[in-house]
Formats: C-alpha cells, structure tokens, sequence
C-alpha cells in the first residue's frame, strides 16, 4: 500500500509541475503558444487520471492495492523493454553495458514478482499462455487489467469536455 501512496504521489507532483508550467506558458508576457499548453494541459490530465485511479476510493482496498502493484510491474517491464531496445553498438552503451542493464532489469522483473506473488498476487496470461501478463489478480477475487485506458477515465471525470483530450 506504500508503494502505492508514493506513486499517486509522484504522479500528483508529476500534474502539479505540469499545471504550474502551463500557467507559466500562458501568461508569463501575455502570449498564448500554439501548441506547447496543450501538451502540457494533456500531461496534467492524465497524470490526474492515474491519481485518481490509484487511489480511487470507490473500489476496494484490495483493488487499489492491485493497481499499485499493475504501476509498478508496468513500470519494470517498460524499463526492460527499453533496456533492450538500445541498438547493439550504440555510440553512447558500449556491448557490455547493454548486456548489465539488459541483467540488471530482468533481475529487478524477477524480484518483484516474487513480492508480488509473495503478497498473493499472481499473473494472468493472455488467452494462448505466452508469457505476456494481461492482468494481475488476487487469489481472492479482485482482477486488474495491465493495461491502464486513459481515454475511457477521461471521459468519466471530465465530463464537460472529453473531446479535447482525444483530439489534441
């Protein structure tokens, strides 16, 4: 649950400095740019969205435990994946380092599934049981996509105008 509250935290903060800088964008000399507000009002959104998601107290203890586990998880298989996509040879990582990173990230995907599956969270794979994790569940009951929508939450908390955000 603390790792939880720190990511709705950081997510928090994450909109804050968006929303602080967008204000900054608009009028700081009575300019309006064209573009640069709305990526920074989109950033705002849907980091707001993901707060709300983590701790969104309509759903149950068990639920919002699981989707801080779903943002931690993603966020390690992300890293993995982009650990693997530097090309062989990159300038900047040399062979070996690639192969470390490559190392360190599958170590640190591996330890925390065995958190999670320690905490009684287990994986569920996709429909012809490769080794792609589409949810993750408790033994209990509770189930949580691995995708996170934010286009389908937009629409629920900002009723008024939810267009704007799939249009920009």
């Amino acid at each position: 649950m603390q790792l939880g509250q720190h990511q709705a935290r950081l997510v928090y903060t994450s909109a804050y400095d968006h929303l602080v800088t967008t204000g900054r964008v608009l009028g700081s000399d009575g300019r309006v740019s064209l573009y640069a507000h709305t990526s920074l009002a989109r950033s705002v959104c849907e980091a707001a969205v993901r707060h709300n998601w983590l701790l969104d107290t309509s759903v149950d203890h068990e639920t919002r435990l699981l989707r801080s586990a779903v943002a931690l998880y993603s966020s390690e298989l992300n890293r993995l994946k982009g650990v693997k996509e530097i090309p062989e040879g990159a300038d900047h990582v040399a062979g070996k380092q690639r192969e470390q990173l490559i190392s360190a990230c599958e170590a640190d995907v591996i330890k925390l599934e065995g958190i999670l599956a320690s905490a009684g969270i287990n994986s569920v794979l996709d429909r012809r049981r490769r080794k792609i994790t589409t949810h993750l569940e408790l033994s209990s009951g509770p189930r949580v996509p691995m995708q996170f929508e934010t286009g389908p939450m937009m629409i629920k908390l900002l009723p008024e105008s939810p267009s704007w955000y799939t249009i920009s």
